[in-house]
């Protein structure tokens, strides 16, 4: 079951990838994090008070210190995004599963299967392939690799904070951190916070896409291993890659669509382990 539901936030975060490239190299990245946060919020908070208990304020504290890593990971994000190729930038940033992986077998004491290691180390494999293209010399992976690393620490953290706190506090947690930092950020700038028309409707649909993956992912963190629910959701990268050469028509390369093709393997095989 967790599986299935990190296979749910790969599905989300890739469809919202196709949909936020556009809107990041038309606003900066914190105005766009500004409104993704602001967005999730809204979105987030109505199902936190009617379905879990209020945290306490130390409680909250603990959800917030993973959200302000949440937010430097995706403002870096969305910057690689901003300037690089999406078929390139997805699979670095999804590499900070690996790392989250290690993490959890390090910091959380999780013991892995053979065969769960097996499928771990495939899954990461197939994302290296999927994403060895051309563009590795791009501005884009200069900003991806650090958000890649970032995002690996927060990966562990929110499944800290989803033990603490609940499911939909420990997402409430890093938007509510990300309008604080990013209105401050925004409002010192003077910028102009308002979106431009044309990537309004994107960038309201992938803020949805992004909370319904972000919800998956906790829910599946409380319910399932931690390292292999970070490799499988990282899988979004793959369905990025894919809908890049079909929607967005960038060419791949035959050892990318191995890749692609090993990660389904890998994927296929985490999901039949019980």
């Amino acid at each position: 079951m967790a599986v299935a539901f990190a296979l749910i936030t790969a599905l989300a975060w890739g469809l919202l990838e196709v949909l936020l490239l556009r809107a990041a190299k038309r606003t900066t990245a914190f105005v766009l994090g500004l409104w993704m946060s602001a967005l999730g919020v809204a979105l987030t908070l109505p199902f936190a008070v009617a379905l879990e208990p209020v945290p306490d304020l130390s409680g909250w504290a603990f959800a917030t210190v993973p959200g302000v890593l949440a937010v430097i990971g995706s403002l870096l994000y969305w910057q690689a995004l901003r300037v690089g190729k999406l078929s390139v930038v997805s699979p670095t940033v999804a590499m900070n599963a690996g790392l989250a992986a290690v993490l959890a077998v390090v910091l959380l004491g999780e013991e892995l299967s053979t065969p769960q290691v097996v499928g771990l180390g495939a899954a990461v494999a197939g994302v290296v392939l999927a994403s060895a293209g051309r563009g590795w010399g791009t501005t884009g992976v200069a900003w991806a690799v650090p958000s890649a690393l970032v995002l690996g620490f927060y990966t562990i953290g929110l499944a800290l904070s989803v033990e603490r706190v609940g499911v939909f506090w420990a997402v409430l947690a890093y938007r509510v951190t990300g309008v604080v930092i990013l209105g401050v950020i925004v409002a010192a700038q003077r910028a102009r916070a308002r979106l431009d028309p044309t990537i309004r409707n994107a960038v309201v649909s992938a803020a949805i896409l992004d909370t319904i993956g972000f919800v998956s992912l906790s829910y599946a963190f409380s319910i399932g291993s931690v390292a292999v629910v970070a490799v499988v959701s990282a899988q979004f990268s793959t369905v990025a890659v894919v809908l890049a050469a079909i929607v967005l028509h960038e060419r791949l390369l035959a050892r990318q669509w191995a890749g692609v093709a090993l990660v389904l393997v890998a994927t296929a095989v985490l999901s039949a382990i019980r």
